[in-house]
């Protein structure tokens, strides 16, 4: 057996790095925050960002009224929200993908 004190992977529970944190692919708000994809390469992937933000403003809403709704858009750039879908037109869309990322 190992030293105790041992920083290693396999001295680290399942699922934890051994700085002791959940690795971004197993943290269920990352994978909400990525769930159109995770940007790769050099520079930005504007229309990939616009539909992960598209994905998570309509979970972030699903629970709001068209009142709260308009009330939360109105101090803000019309862009912010642009495009984004009610969550009942995406969900079961976005629960497959958030159920494979986190499953495997």
């Amino acid at each position: 057996m190992g030293d105790p004190n041992e920083d290693s992977a396999a001295s680290q529970p399942a699922g934890i790095t051994s700085d002791g944190k959940t690795p971004a692919e197993q943290n269920p708000w990352y994978v909400l925050a990525t769930i159109a994809g995770e940007q790769s390469g050099e520079g930005i992937d504007e229309d990939l960002e616009l539909k992960n933000r598209a994905y998570w403003n309509a979970w972030a809403g699903q629970h709001l009224s068209t009142e709260d709704k308009a009330e939360i858009k109105a101090p803000f750039d019309s862009s912010l929200f642009k495009d984004t879908p009610e969550w009942s037109e995406v969900e079961a869309e976005v629960t497959g993908a958030f159920t494979k990322r986190l499953t495997g």
